[in-house]
């Protein structure tokens, strides 16, 4: 099942974003009266119709929610010191997704080497790792905090 993501579906935007249209219509190929399936990032997936097939804005209607999709009935959160090596903490937000954490904290001791991330970068990697796993919850990434 392929999976695609849009933020916008819950304040009622029926358009997938640039990025994700290019890859269901130029990439996938899907065209209109296609059947696909997105996620909003907070637990619900939506089965949706391609009404407007266009690389830069997918249009679609929604025919069924299911809400607490791949959901589990706890909360966990992680709170984890960003190694000197970024791309440890990269590949620990996509382990950590793939698993099922909730939330994922970033820590900042006195002896810690890296205080800074690009948390855009971490961002895209949750969402892909969620699409990729089949989730339809995306982990939040928490400010940094200070032990």
């Amino acid at each position: 099942m392929e999976l695609f993501y849009s933020r916008e579906i819950i304040s009622g935007s029926l358009v997938l974003d640039g990025e994700e249209s290019n890859h269901c219509i130029r990439v996938l190929r899907h065209r209109e009266g296609d059947v696909i399936n997105i996620i909003d990032g907070c637990g619900t997936l939506y089965e949706c119709e391609i009404t407007c097939a266009d690389a830069k804005a997918v249009a679609f209607r929604i025919l069924e929610r299911r809400p607490g999709y791949g959901a589990h009935p706890y909360v966990l959160q992680m709170a984890v010191a960003p190694p000197k090596n970024i791309d440890r903490f990269e590949w620990f937000a996509e382990k950590a997704t793939e698993i099922g954490v909730d939330e994922i904290t970033p820590l900042s001791g006195d002896y810690s080497l890296r205080r800074d991330f690009r948390s855009d970068r971490i961002g895209r990697i949750l969402v892909s790792a969620a699409k990729q796993s089949h989730k339809a919850a995306v982990p939040m990434l928490a400010e940094a905090v200070d032990v």
